[in-house]
């Protein structure tokens, strides 16, 4: 994390593995990101004053392209499931996730409507996309 400027660097986490998609929270007090340090792309949850985190989901599968809700509560992401990657709705006041897309393709990079009415995302099938 650095200035705007790129002045002022501090290290919120430091790991062997590669990190990747680091994502704000609506409030700006947690970040979440995808950590390779398991040997798989996995979401943790970082609350920045205190360092503490969490892996988001326990699922078997590679989680990635995580996606704050306007309102802070959830976070959509993609979970690969018998490999196809599928958009999930994650809960963070019962940490449960919920599918919402079931295709043959790949769904990826959900982003939430300012609303938090809708989720626009990335569809790949035979080499078409959609958004």
């Amino acid at each position: 994390m650095s200035d705007i400027d790129g002045y002022n660097p501090v290290a919120i986490f430091t790991s062997k593995r590669e990190l990747m998609s680091p994502t704000w929270s609506p409030d700006n007090k947690k970040l979440a990101y995808v950590s390779f340090e398991n040997k798989r792309p996995e979401i943790f949850i970082q609350t920045l004053s205190t360092g503490e985190r969490f892996k988001m989901n326990n699922k078997a599968g590679s989680s990635s392209a995580p996606a704050w809700s306007p309102d802070g509560k959830y976070i959509a992401y993609s979970q690969k499931i018998n490999g196809n990657l599928e958009i999930f709705i994650y809960n963070l006041a019962n940490n449960k996730s919920k599918r919402i897309t079931k295709s043959i393709g790949i769904d990826t990079e959900p982003e939430w409507s300012d609303d938090g009415k809708f989720i626009f995302l990335l569809q790949t099938e035979a080499a078409a996309s959609n958004l």
